[in-house]
């Protein structure tokens, strides 16, 4: 039986003892807010939110990071996305984090939030969904997309979470490498070990200039600690064999994005983005714990 959709939401909050999410589906599916003990694990949105951009965390769906200028390739077709952030001239993150979703199951600690998409300028019809889990320790998140086109369709699939960063704020995951980017971002080629920090072991976030860089090799762990506050897990599954590091030079937040694919996937050879078959689902997971 198929679930009745409710309307699109501007919140739904989910609560156990210890902790609190508040989703606003309406908002590009985004998180507001995730909060245990009263003490923010995610950075909030500002009360008034009317941006995705400011949210907590938001899904990449069908795409992850940028298709330069929107133009790609795929099984012999041209296609040609509008850039959709202003002063951008990619195509980023896709179609649903701009886009409203619906609430289509909801309990005082679980949502599922549904998206569909008619095929358009991206030629494939298909249908997102995600599950939020909020525990006393920490919050689940799974992501699917379901290709419900007639023809094989390429999906990339990632979580895009904002955590706030101070000076003493460190972070540590362990991945192979990184790809190295010309001035436009659009990845060159895959070079093995360290960029700008020592994350395998742990380091700050300081740094004159802006990261902005895709790691491969990710081994789907990575740990915020910070003297004085409660450390932060994340860990991915499998699928997300990718991370995004964002960290803006001189801001109060970072990104640390589990996606399945890097920057600009169309352009890698041999090609290594998902493809699916009509009626094939891809899915991934996040969870975001604490230690208390």
């Amino acid at each position: 039986m198929t679930p009745r959709l409710s309307p699109a939401e501007n919140r739904v909050t989910l609560r156990t003892q210890h902790a609190e999410v508040t989703l606003n589906p309406r908002l590009g599916g985004c998180v507001e807010s995730f909060s245990i003990e009263g003490e923010p694990v995610l950075r909030p949105a500002p009360k008034d939110n009317g941006s995705v951009l400011t949210a907590a965390c938001f899904p990449l769906v069908p795409i992850v990071n940028r298709i330069p200028s929107g133009h790609f390739i795929f099984d012999g077709r041209a296609i040609r996305l509008t850039p959709n952030e202003e002063g951008h001239p990619n195509f980023l993150h896709g179609h649903g984090w701009q886009a409203p979703w619906h609430t289509v199951e909801k309990t005082s600690a679980m949502a599922r939030l549904r998206y569909d998409h008619e095929a358009a300028e991206w030629p494939w019809t298909y249908r997102a969904e995600q599950q939020i889990t909020v525990t006393n320790d920490g919050c689940h998140f799974e992501l699917s997309v379901q290709n419900q086109d007639r023809r094989v369709m390429p999906a990339g699939l990632g979580l895009h979470p904002y955590f706030s960063k101070t000076a003493r704020t460190h972070l540590s995951f362990d991945a192979d490498g990184y790809w190295a980017t010309d001035e436009k971002l659009r990845p060159l080629k895959a070079v093995d070990g360290l960029f700008r920090k020592h994350w395998g072991k742990g380091d700050d976030l300081i740094d004159p200039k802006t990261i902005d860089t895709s790691f491969f090799g990710f081994k789907g762990q990575a740990t915020i600690t910070e003297p004085g506050k409660p450390t932060i897990h994340l860990t991915a599954s499998s699928m997300c064999r990718n991370v995004h590091l964002y960290c803006p030079a001189g801001e109060d937040f970072f990104c640390v994005e589990p996606v399945t694919d890097r920057a600009d996937p169309f352009s890698e050879d041999p090609l290594r983005i998902k493809q699916l078959m009509p009626g094939e689902t891809h899915t991934i997971w996040m969870e975001i714990s604490v230690a208390r």
